[in-house]
């Protein structure tokens, strides 16, 4: 798979799980599944691109605080 499709494929699996779930650990982008797309997790896959993965763990850490404020 090229490493375009690879990026895709990565960010729909995202979609997917905070579609299923509402919430995700960021540290879920380094485990299984994800790291089925791309050995060396997000940072290699994404390398080059430092804000947008700095960016990507951010969002998903707001969301979780979001949640635990909405459920607390």
């Amino acid at each position: 798979m090229s490493q375009p499709a690879q990026r895709l494929r990565f960010i729909e699996m995202i979609i997917d799980q905070l579609t299923a779930r509402g919430v995700m650990e960021p540290s879920a982008l380094c485990e299984a599944p994800f790291s089925d797309v791309h050995t060396g997790g997000p940072e290699a896959l994404f390398a080059g691109k430092d804000s947008l993965i700095d960016g990507l763990f951010e969002k998903l850490k707001a969301l979780q605080l979001g949640r635990m404020a909405n459920t607390g």
